[in-house]
């Protein structure tokens, strides 16, 4: 079954140099497992209609990772596009629909690592929440496990070229 990874351009590999150069393309082969990159370029927002679009794939893991894409309510809103409105409704959605199988909860990378921001503490409350609530299978990946380049990874600060890519995979 393949780990399905849905996400923002970074997760599609928009700037990668070749698809292969993706990092998901590049987990999947190191963990010699089959993906499926569901990356969209500015399109990555969690909207409901979408967890059940990803429910219908038989998968063995899924990595949510769309923070770049969406706002918070508080300090960025973007109408219909914000992690407090759409996280949680996306989340009970695809868990409902596949109760047994991993999900993994990613904060947004970010190269300049300035520790979390609203977005991140929004999601790492909500990952304590429904570990409280006794969900299992359920993982939290923080930024500080993600780039571990310089701004030299990136081609803007915030989407992987190559080098990036490789450190995003590793």
């Amino acid at each position: 079954k393949p780990v399905v990874f849905y996400g923002t351009s970074i997760t599609h590999g928009g700037c990668a140099s070749r698809p292969g150069m993706a990092f998901v393309n590049i987990v999947g082969r190191e963990l010699n497992v089959p993906v499926v990159n569901l990356g969209f370029s500015g399109s990555g927002v969690m909207e409901y209609e979408m967890s059940e679009h990803l429910a219908k794939i038989d998968a063995s893991c899924y990595v949510l990772d769309c923070l770049w894409n969406m706002g918070h309510t508080k300090e960025q809103p973007r109408k219909g596009r914000n992690v407090d409105q759409n996280y949680e409704k996306f989340i009970r959605s695809l868990r409902a629909k596949r109760p047994n199988v991993p999900i993994i909860m990613a904060e947004q990378c970010d190269v300049f690592m300035k520790g979390p921001n609203a977005k991140d503490r929004y999601i790492k409350a909500l990952y304590n929440k429904l570990l409280s609530e006794g969900w299992t299978n359920l993982y939290y990946l923080s930024k500080d496990k993600m780039y571990s380049n310089s701004v030299e990874g990136t081609v803007d600060g915030c989407h992987p070229n190559d080098l990036g890519m490789v450190s995003l995979a590793t």
